[in-house]
């Protein structure tokens, strides 16, 4: 039971890992849209801290970040960003979701 639970979880992990790297390194999902956010923020919290990012004028004529709910300056995978690198945050984050 135990050698046979430990299979599938390595192979559940192993799908779980192969699918954001399926097109490498063209990225799926939503990940094509939210890395830039990511390298954005990491380079605000570089530059000031770990302040609020109010607005972001990178992306244009620039966004409200703050107030964003899909803004992710206080998250695991943000905090990634800062240890590893982005596609190395990525996996794993996913790989412990």
């Amino acid at each position: 039971m135990g050698a046979t639970a430990s299979f599938v979880g390595l192979a559940t992990l192993a799908i779980l890992l192969a699918s954001p790297t399926r097109d490498y390194p063209f990225v799926g999902l939503d990940l094509i849209e939210y890395v830039p956010r990511f390298i954005d923020t990491d380079l605000v919290i570089r530059i000031n801290g770990l302040v609020p990012q109010w607005y972001t004028p990178t992306f244009g004529s620039g966004l409200p970040a703050f107030a964003n709910p899909q803004h992710y300056q206080y998250s695991f995978i943000q905090l990634l960003f800062l240890i590893v690198g982005p596609w190395t945050a990525i996996l794993v984050s996913t790989a412990l979701a």
